[in-house]
């Protein structure tokens, strides 16, 4: 567990969300919750290894998550977002141009359905099951 921080005090309910890292041989994957830019920023400077391959974008993929700051730290060669219909415009058009600029494999719930990954700890290797 990376977040929220022992002592920390979150601005908003979503930046208190639980983020988790998981790590099985060479393939890591960050389970980003709901945070928000504030919530972010804080992870990425706690110091911590973010470092994975598959990220699950925060907070549905809204404008204000998914920041630089926190794809540098990250450098996922995989994203999900997971999102259905909303009245919030999730996901935001710029979070997704973000992570399709920079090459990222990005799989959304709301166009592609549910998704599954699975790891022998070498490779990340993706199933999708179309939406129902």
């Amino acid at each position: 567990m990376l977040w929220p921080a022992a002592g920390a005090a979150p601005r908003s309910v979503n930046d208190g969300s639980l983020v988790l890292r998981l790590r099985y041989g060479r393939v890591g994957l960050l389970l980003a919750g709901d945070l928000e830019a504030t919530g972010e920023q804080a992870l990425v400077t706690s110091g911590q290894a973010l470092a994975s391959n598959l990220l699950k974008v925060p907070h549905q993929g809204s404008r204000t998550s998914c920041s630089e700051l926190l794809l540098d730290a990250v450098r996922p060669t995989h994203a999900v977002i997971s999102v259905g219909p909303n009245s919030y415009g999730h996901p935001a058009p710029e979070t997704v141009a973000r992570l399709r600029a920079r090459g990222i494999d990005l799989h959304r719930t709301d166009l592609g359905g549910m998704v599954t990954y699975a790891t022998d700890g070498a490779r990340l290797r993706q199933s999708a099951y179309g939406r129902r």
